[in-house]
């Protein structure tokens, strides 16, 4: 079966389209060379145009398709698109919903579950202390998200989300039409200079109490419910020092989380993906890890061209010690995400030292 995968990156997704029998095609903005080497790509802006998406689609056989982000804040755009092309994903009202902070918090509120207050519209009336955030309603990977301590006015529109201090997670569902089913949790590496909100990686399966984890399941449930959400997506939340859990951000598509979690269960959550999709049976038991998987984001400290040599990787069920791997030549800006840099140990603890380590060893 042919995949295409439409997004800002689609590397991960190729490789998990791989491991799913899929034969993956690919438009992106970072059209990395370990994507090359399982998928037919192209490259397009980071404007996600119909123009140039629908370019690119005419030299792709005609397949399903999926989203990565940020492409879950294009509806109009997913919408054209599913019209000639099945895809395989959250989209209509179930899309717009979802990605409403407001109408998430009052329905997640009307069934007693904890979310943090949610403020939209003009925000003199609230603290300039940090107790809260801004968010741009339309990003991804913690993009632009601050504290609130002034008055200026952010560029295009945003909202005001209480602040919730604790431990950043991730938890992944797969929504079926009978309910959605937890397939793991990872932890949240966040912060770069300028940002500590930023996404920078994910380890996983990160362990939590059965009480937290009951939580988790419930919300998951009450999300996939009340949103019709099938397939794939994924939950940010904090975990505070009470062991409550608070949601922040839904991700109703393929997250960057997916991959960590199916090196480490060894199992396909794509082919899962599709068949929830199709509206197939899918097997409900959560997987047990067999390994702990981490994963960084490496960012440039300063401009330059990258001109190593890093070995491709070859086997899609092995973990890559570098993955998101540029082009010879590509150049690069301070702050900008350059490539990816992988671990895997029997232990959390040891898969965190070894990606402490291979971080040390960037090949730019």
């Amino acid at each position: 079966m042919n995949l295409i995968i439409l997004g800002a990156t689609a590397r991960a997704a190729a490789w998990s389209a791989v491991r799913a029998g899929m034969t993956p095609y690919a438009a992106a903005f970072f059209n990395d060379r370990d994507l090359q080497a399982v998928a037919t790509s192209v490259r397009i802006s980071s404007s996600f145009t119909s123009q140039e998406i629908l370019r690119a689609l005419q030299g792709f056989p005609d397949a399903p398709w999926i989203f990565t982000g940020p492409l879950e804040n294009e509806p109009d755009l997913i919408e054209r698109l599913r019209l000639s092309r099945t895809l395989l994903g959250i989209a209509g009202t179930s899309l717009t919903s979802v990605r409403n902070p407001r109408v998430v918090a009052a329905r997640l509120e009307a069934f007693g579950l904890r979310v943090p207050e949610v403020h939209t519209g003009d925000p003199t009336s609230l603290p300039k202390d940090g107790s809260w955030l801004s968010k741009p309603i339309a990003s991804a990977g913690g993009i632009g998200v601050a504290h609130r301590v002034d008055d200026r006015m952010l560029p295009g529109p945003v909202y005001y989300q209480k602040f919730i201090a604790g431990l950043s997670l991730s938890a992944i569902f797969i929504g079926t039409r009978t309910g959605s089913i937890l397939q793991g949790v990872t932890r949240q590496l966040t912060g770069i200079p300028g940002n500590p909100f930023e996404y920078r990686g994910s380890i996983g399966p990160w362990p939590v109490s059965a009480e937290v984890g009951a939580q988790i399941q419930t919300l998951g449930i009450t999300l996939g419910r009340e949103f019709s959400l099938v397939g794939l997506f994924g939950v940010d939340l904090i975990l505070d020092a009470d062991a409550q859990i608070w949601p922040v951000e839904i991700n109703p598509r393929y997250t960057a989380s997916v991959e960590v979690l199916e090196l480490a269960l060894q199992r396909s959550l794509l082919a899962a993906h599709r068949r929830a999709c199709e509206d197939l049976p899918i097997d409900a038991a959560i997987p047990c890890a067999t390994r702990f998987v981490g994963k960084e984001v490496l960012f440039a400290t300063k401009a330059g061209v990258f001109e190593e040599s890093v070995e491709d990787p070859n086997d899609p069920w092995r973990v890559p010690e570098f993955a998101d791997i540029p082009e010879f030549g590509t150049r690069f800006k301070a702050g900008e995400p350059v490539m990816t840099v992988l671990a895997e140990s029997a232990t959390i603890e040891e898969c965190q030292r070894v990606l402490a380590e291979r971080r040390t060893r960037r090949p730019f």
